[in-house]
């Protein structure tokens, strides 16, 4: 699942330390959403580098889980430049991609009519003073728009897919360390992939290097947790990393298990869509709690995997 919100931000004043709208967005996402925030000032491209260049290359990358999810342009960007003919290029490139168009020094009915003039469809205006709230609503809605019952199985799917290679990356530097925590390595995976071949099997498997190994078709998410589990000891997590890590197969792979069996109902109480699968239920007021969920234990893992560098 993705569980980072990326905005582009075209202000020539982004980096201000008075403009603290980042770090409150943030919190607010984190608490409420389960979200974390991602920012990139991309002013500088847009008023001085090749425009032409960027637009393309979000236009390539837009349905990439890495690419902008909502462009912010204030007003006034300096050198006589205004947002809403920024506004304006980005709309002809990105017909679909949600922007938000504030000021200092305009209210948001100004702001519209600016927009109206240059012709460019949906586009949200918010004053500065209210900048803060109205960002968030607009990142709401957009998160609420993705987070459809019908998407969910997916979400989960690809998040647990992202945590197996952050595993594996935790496992190839373990095993690089010295030959004992490799043969370590090699040994718990040779174990999961068949603890039933012969000798002479397992010692052909344990000649293939780590990286064979773990990318074996049969080690699937369980078995590749497995291995990590093996290791954990070893790691000098802290007593939450390591609770976490010892919640995991419940709380993840066991959400991934029900999402990738699970079929698409209709609640005969509220109407509402929902996921089944034997006596569990998904339904949407469960999906930002699994958001929650899945963004703690993304964050446990990379937590893990900076530590050892």
């Amino acid at each position: 699942m993705k569980t980072s919100f990326n905005i582009a931000w075209v202000d020539d004043n982004f980096n201000d330390p008075t403009m603290d709208l980042a770090s409150q967005l943030s919190r607010k996402l984190k608490r409420k959403n389960g979200f974390s925030l991602v920012t990139e000032d991309v002013y500088a491209k847009v008023t001085k580098g090749d425009f032409n260049s960027l637009l393309s290359n979000l236009a390539a990358s837009i349905d990439l889980s890495n690419s902008f999810d909502l462009i912010v342009i204030d007003y006034e960007l300096g050198n006589s430049a205004t947002g809403e003919k920024i506004a304006n290029k980005f709309r002809s490139k990105l017909p679909t991609l949600d922007i938000l168009f504030y000021s200092g020094k305009q209210d948001a009915e100004d702001l519209r009519q600016l927009i109206a003039k240059e012709n460019v469809d949906g586009v949200n205006c918010v004053g500065r003073r209210n900048l803060a709230e109205g960002t968030y609503t607009v990142i709401e809605n957009i998160i609420n728009r993705s987070h459809k019952i019908s998407t969910l199985r997916g979400l989960i799917l690809n998040s647990v897919c992202e945590m197996d290679h952050m595993i594996r990356e935790i496992l190839y530097k373990y095993s690089a360390t010295n030959t004992t925590q490799m043969d370590q390595v090699k040994n718990k995976a040779v174990h999961l992939i068949n603890s039933r071949a012969s000798q002479s099997s397992k010692d052909r498997l344990k000649r293939q290097s780590v990286e064979d190994l773990l990318n074996n078709k049969s080690m699937m998410s369980g078995k590749l947790f497995g291995t990590l589990e093996e290791i954990k000891s070893n790691l000098g997590l802290s007593r939450q990393q390591l609770d976490l890590l010892n919640s995991y197969r419940s709380a993840i792979l066991d959400l991934r298990t029900t999402a990738a069996h699970a079929k698409e109902a209709t609640c005969l109480t509220s109407g509402q869509s929902m996921l089944t699968f034997k006596n569990v239920e998904y339904k949407r007021g469960d999906i930002d709690d699994i958001c929650k969920t899945i963004a703690d234990h993304e964050n446990n893992i990379q937590s893990i995997l900076e530590g050892m560098s």
